[in-house]
């Protein structure tokens, strides 16, 4: 299942998730809430059990490029690139 992720009007992310993955096909409650309250420059992020990582990619975007964000997941429907 592919979702989508506006971050403003000029910029959305696109994701890939599979059956079994936690909240799959969307970006849940919680990750919404935390990127809503955004982060600075240089911010240290670890999104432990990421699944497909879209909460990785937004603190990332966040933290800019003296930010640190491992997006370690156990899941391995979740942590695996789509067959192609």
């Amino acid at each position: 299942m592919v979702f989508q992720v506006r971050v403003d009007e000029a910029t959305s992310y696109r994701f890939t998730s599979r059956p079994g993955a936690f909240s799959m096909g969307r970006f849940d409650d919680g990750a919404r809430a935390w990127s809503s309250n955004g982060g600075d420059d240089g911010d240290r992020v670890l999104d432990i059990g990421c699944g497909s990582a879209p909460t990785g990619f937004l603190a990332a975007r966040l933290a800019g490029p003296d930010g640190f964000v491992p997006s370690p997941t156990s899941n391995l429907r979740a942590g695996r690139a789509p067959p192609t």
